[in-house]
């Protein structure tokens, strides 16, 4: 199984995208943004995979308000893909 693991370090957005893009192996044309991210997880990443993120809330005050759009985006592609999972300690 793919897992990618984000810690607090991971308190931009610009980090998270690159954590995700190493772990998973994205495509080389996948762009930082938030849609590129649902495009790419939904189609590109084969599974089964998990993202992992520890210590989630300190990271998310420093990333602020795409946070929770971050969250969303991860609850609805658990909801649109069977063999995906996002675990945040």
């Amino acid at each position: 199984m793919k897992r990618a693991v984000l810690t607090s370090g991971h308190d931009t957005m610009e980090k998270v995208y690159a954590a995700l893009a190493a772990d998973l192996a994205f495509p080389a044309h996948f762009s930082p943004n938030l849609d590129a991210l649902w495009d790419t997880l939904l189609r590109d990443v084969e599974g089964p995979f998990e993202i992992a993120w520890r210590d989630a809330a300190k990271a998310g005050h420093k990333i602020g308000p795409q946070f929770k759009s971050l969250l969303m985006l991860f609850a609805d592609l658990a909801e649109a893909r069977g063999d995906f999972s996002f675990r945040r300690r």
